[in-house]
């Protein structure tokens, strides 16, 4: 497990296995557009929550893999990975 990765689990008490689940779980985002409309709900509204301004950046990042250095995001690195952790603990109470 990285080091990022444990920053969720250290900072809003989300499990190592609940934090993988997650994460899994929102790489499955292209595959539910058709025919999971509520999950796909789930996922968006916990990126809006998490940080409104960022939420189409976080999106990016847990559906599609793409690093931060890759995006043009309007913040700076440790704000957008704050932004993201939180994403991970919003959606951890609402899965």
């Amino acid at each position: 497990m990285s080091r990022k990765d444990l920053s969720v689990v250290k900072k809003y008490g989300v499990s190592k296995a609940k934090y993988r689940e997650l994460m899994y779980f929102c790489m499955q985002y292209c595959e539910m557009k058709d025919s999971q409309p509520e999950k796909i709900m789930m996922i968006e509204e916990s990126a809006k929550e998490a940080s409104p301004e960022l939420y189409k950046y976080i999106l990016q990042s847990v559906t599609q893999g793409t690093p931060y250095e890759y995006m043009d995001a309007p913040c700076g690195r440790n704000q957008f990975y704050n932004a993201k952790r939180k994403f991970f603990y919003r959606l951890s109470l609402k899965r």
